[in-house]
């Protein structure tokens, strides 16, 4: 979960579509693919939550997220959240 300068929580990641939610991978359909190639039908890979170590990256390319102000992560039942923000450029 995010906030940004509008004080409005958003309900998908950086990179992800703001009317499904999600994030890039499932904007795109890059999201991991399971042992049989599949998709898991997840719209961000931390969603599969399989205890193997996964990552969603993002940039914030939505003018109006900028800046961002707070960024929430919790623990999805058996991982921790592990983030990392880098300098706007």
């Amino acid at each position: 979960m995010a906030f940004c300068r509008d004080k409005q929580k958003r309900s998908y990641f950086p990179g992800g579509d703001p009317d499904t939610g999600g994030c890039a991978c499932g904007k795109d359909g890059t999201c991991d693919l399971n042992a049989e190639g599949q998709p898991y039908g997840v719209l961000c890979n931390c969603d599969i939550n399989d205890e193997s170590w996964r990552n969603d990256i993002a940039y914030i390319t939505i003018k109006m997220d900028m800046p961002l102000t707070v960024f929430q992560a919790g623990d999805t039942g058996k991982v921790f959240p592990f983030e990392i923000l880098g300098k706007a450029k």
